[in-house]
């Protein structure tokens, strides 16, 4: 330990304490997310709480003399008890993982210099357990695994196979003779794109779209090149956690706007270009995420007002577009609204057709697009070419898409209302205009607690200070509904089992009727999950 003090310097307050003089502390927030489903699979508590702070440390995202949280604050974060915590504290301090002193709290032993340290502003990525899935056979879980509540996954359509294995001898002799790298994306799928938009309005041309790896890469894409560290950007309150992962990741200066049941209120928008410069706003204005919101009519036209006087970039994301629940078209594109070219579209496959459909596009003015172009070649050479001539193949069924994934949204939503009216009816929610979500809210307790109690009952779902640029909504849970009936079935029976638990722990004098006891377990096939 000499040598290590010693060249540590005036990093020690003494010889005889080894206490750091500065240390950058880890939220609890932060540290968390950064944990994902941690509890999932066999062990103790206590062991895999262990198992996961070692690895997170060996990993690097827990720097050398980087303080983390009490075993108080901790203990409560993740619903354990204290003991739990301080049980793995002890034991990854005597494996000189963790030191600590008394009034100077716990850190992160020197003696881990030797990984690697990462940068604290980097991106937390909302969903850590997708990185290593609780329900692989290599977690320990078991055939059934965990149900996944905590992302708008949606199943492919039959379409997607259809599509998939007509490509015929001509279409992979056209495609195959092409050089392999196409920065922008295949010609024909720009141009299919393009005309896309077009019919439903925003007129478009190829040369305006970028193809991208779904829309998630489109933002960072966008968001990357525009912003510079310290920048203003209005977001949505809640919002897309995605997006909030690469806006922090920019190191941007993010500013919260709220949303009623018109959606992003533009006169608080208003007040904040006002007063400051502000580089970018970002609205999800059509079937919003979370909440399933519309932005009106009046407001859409006030936000291009807006736009168009302070000359700011505007970023709309379209990926839950094509999802009504009604027969009633969506409103046009904002970008129709505006005509000085400072609006960036953002759309997406995953939706409409398939998650696993890696395909997504910016449509944009044409010398942006060029920019992002260069930047997407530095990234990734461009976008697989078979996925993107499935994609083309698929534009042409939109029509037969939109209804058949109508009609699977509106029987899940009956189903997961008459699930949670069953087991959960304490809990409420506003009928979304489309998209595949529920925005619940829980009326007690912490979402944030419960989430972590739900994964030790099998089921992830994501809490609402996920969606928060504020760490607000701590009693809100996005559930999505456009799972199939199984999963469906099975999750809520598990998050009715873990609400049991937290309820009776923390709200005792709960009305009976707020719980519901589930006897045994809707079973799953491995595919299902």
């Amino acid at each position: 330990m000499e040598p290590i003090r010693e060249g540590l310097g005036e990093k020690w307050t003494s010889v005889a304490t080894f206490v750091p003089k500065q240390m950058r502390t880890v939220s609890t927030e932060r540290l968390v997310n950064l944990m994902g489903a941690w509890s999932a699979g066999p062990r103790s508590l206590q062991q895999k709480l262990t198992l996961t702070l070692r690895r997170l440390i060996d990993e690097g995202h827990l720097p050398p003399l980087a303080r983390v949280p009490s075993e108080r604050a901790l203990a409560r974060a993740l619903a354990v008890s204290r003991t739990t915590v301080m049980g793995a504290y002890e034991e990854l301090k005597t494996e000189g993982y963790l030191s600590s002193a008394q009034g100077s709290g716990t850190w992160v032993d020197a003696r881990q210099l030797r990984h690697l340290a990462r940068d604290q502003r980097q991106q937390l990525f909302p969903w850590p357990h997708r990185l290593n899935p609780p329900h692989h056979p290599e977690s320990g879980t078991g055939a059934m695994g965990m149900v996944d509540l905590s992302a708008v996954a949606l199943p492919a359509l039959d379409l997607v196979r259809e599509e998939a294995t007509s490509i015929d001898a001509e279409e992979w002799r056209g495609l195959m003779s092409a050089p392999g790298y196409s920065p922008l994306g295949l010609p024909l799928l720009r141009a299919a794109i393009a005309e896309h938009l077009s019919d439903r309005g925003l007129e478009t041309a190829p040369e305006q779209i970028i193809v991208t790896n779904g829309a998630q890469q489109a933002i960072s894409l966008v968001m990357s090149f525009w912003l510079e560290p310290g920048d203003t950007v209005a977001i949505e309150d809640p919002t897309y956690p995605g997006a909030l992962s690469v806006l922090r990741g920019c190191a941007a200066r993010i500013v919260a706007v709220e949303l009623d049941q018109d959606g992003f209120r533009t006169e608080m928008l208003e007040e904040l270009l006002t007063s400051e410069s502000v580089e970018l706003v970002f609205v999800n204005p059509t079937f919003h995420n979370p909440t399933g919101t519309v932005l009106s009519a009046s407001r859409r036209r006030r936000l291009a007002e807006l736009i168009e006087e302070s000359r700011t970039l505007l970023v709309e994301c379209e990926v839950l577009r094509d999802l009504s629940l009604g027969e009633v078209v969506p409103p046009p594109s904002l970008a129709s609204l505006i005509g000085d070219g400072s609006v960036v579209t953002i759309g997406s496959m995953s939706g409409l057709f398939w998650s696993g459909l890696r395909i997504g596009w910016l449509r944009g003015p044409k010398h942006l697009i060029a920019h992002l172009g260069r930047s997407k070649a530095t990234a990734d050479l461009g976008t697989p070419f078979i996925d993107q001539l499935v994609a083309t193949k698929l534009l042409a069924r939109v029509d037969r898409a939109r209804e058949a994934r109508r009609q699977g949204l509106r029987e899940g939503l009956d189903k997961v209302t008459e699930l949670l009216g069953t087991h959960l009816p304490g809990w409420s929610w506003s009928p979304p205009a489309g998209g595949p979500l529920l925005w619940l809210r829980m009326h007690e307790g912490d979402a944030n607690q419960f989430a972590q109690v739900a994964a030790r009952h099998g089921v992830l779902i994501l809490p609402g200070p996920v969606f928060s640029v504020e760490e607000r909504w701590a009693d809100r849970l996005r559930l999505p509904f456009g799972l199939p009936e199984p999963v469906l079935t099975t999750g809520i029976e598990r998050l009715t089992r873990a609400w049991n638990e937290y309820s009776s722990r923390h709200f005792p004098n709960l009305v009976a009727a707020t719980t519901c006891q589930v006897v045994g377990d809707t079973k799953l096939s491995p595919a299902s999950i």
